[in-house]
């Protein structure tokens, strides 16, 4: 089984220890601890999306992006009123001959 295929089914199985369920503490920290005006933001690997999410509720353009189509985010996760939901997409791989 490829690691893409292994990450898959954690994902559709929900085991996925990574995913804490709310944003990063050193996240959160930072930009709750120094000035950090809403600016465009770029959550690379941005999985269920829980970043992502916590920063567009502070007012910043989130585009996140991961190598699978796990995160599928609606305007249910913003409320109703959200202007700026987060761009998200999966990024395309290519499987590369490294030659060796």
């Amino acid at each position: 089984m490829s690691v893409e295929d292994r990450f898959k089914k954690r994902y559709k199985t929900g085991n996925i220890p990574w995913d804490i369920g709310k944003p990063d503490f050193n996240l959160t920290e930072t930009v709750t601890q120094n000035p950090i005006k809403s600016c465009k933001v770029l959550d690379i690997g941005c999985g269920t999306g829980d970043n992502s999410i916590w920063l567009v509720q502070k007012h910043f353009q989130v585009t996140g992006t991961d190598i699978f189509e796990i995160l599928s985010l609606t305007s249910s996760h913003f409320g109703s009123n959200s202007q700026n939901p987060p761009r998200c997409w999966a990024c395309l791989t290519q499987k590369r001959d490294t030659g060796g």
